[in-house]
């Protein structure tokens, strides 16, 4: 068996984020989640 080792070449970009991003966020995931105990600690401040 021959396994060929394959390497990603990855690099990241800033965003800026607001309160209006944060808040989108959050409310996917309270979408997503509904009551579920683990979203509070999802959720940012």
């Amino acid at each position: 068996m021959v396994i060929k080792e394959v390497s990603y070449s990855v690099y990241y970009i800033p965003i800026e984020t607001g309160a209006e991003l944060t808040e989108k966020i959050n409310q996917a995931y309270r979408e997503k989640y509904g009551e579920s105990p683990y979203v509070p600690p999802m959720m940012t401040q």
